[in-house]
């Protein structure tokens, strides 16, 4: 994986090179690309597709009249077009795959903040409830002892007479 965008074109150089060689071996006789793609839900999207063999279907032929004018033959041009086509493809891919993480890792940073203030939103709220608890009673000790004070001087004034 990568962790800049900028670094997106030398790993999908060094795929493309691994790919090559084992076609070129005879190791592989097809590839597959698996990517997730950016989702606004929360789900994680992955989608396939095909590498190697390369459908040349996949492209509508030109209308055109006159056909192109080629330098190479046009056996090496296709091979060539097309694994320029598979280098873009993994370019793809991977930049898509690459978004896809960054914006999990933000709806995650977004959950996360949200837990956070919702947390310190219930400690405030708790510390607020505790310490008026806390004033309450006090008040209550104070009068309840102010009330004693005052009782104790009543009863002394009716037993002096």
């Amino acid at each position: 994986m990568v962790a800049h965008a900028d670094e997106v074109p030398a790993l999908a150089d060094r795929i493309t090179e691994v790919l090559y060689e084992r076609l070129n071996a005879g190791r592989a006789t097809r590839a597959l690309v698996l990517h997730a793609i950016p989702n606004p839900s929360e789900t994680i999207e992955v989608v396939q597709s095909m590498l190697w063999p390369f459908d040349f279907r996949r492209f509508s032929r030109p209308v055109h009249a006159d056909p192109p004018l080629v330098t190479l033959p046009p056996r090496r041009l296709l091979a060539l077009l097309a694994e320029e086509y598979i280098y873009a493809q993994l370019c793809e891919a991977i930049m898509l795959s690459f978004a896809a993480e960054n914006e999990a890792r933000m709806r995650a940073m977004i959950a996360a903040r949200t837990n956070v203030h919702n947390t310190l939103d219930g400690l405030i709220g708790e510390s607020r409830r505790l310490r008026q608890e806390e004033i309450t009673s006090e008040i209550v000790e104070l009068s309840s002892v102010s009330l004693a004070a005052g009782t104790g001087n009543r009863v002394r004034r009716f037993a002096k007479r």
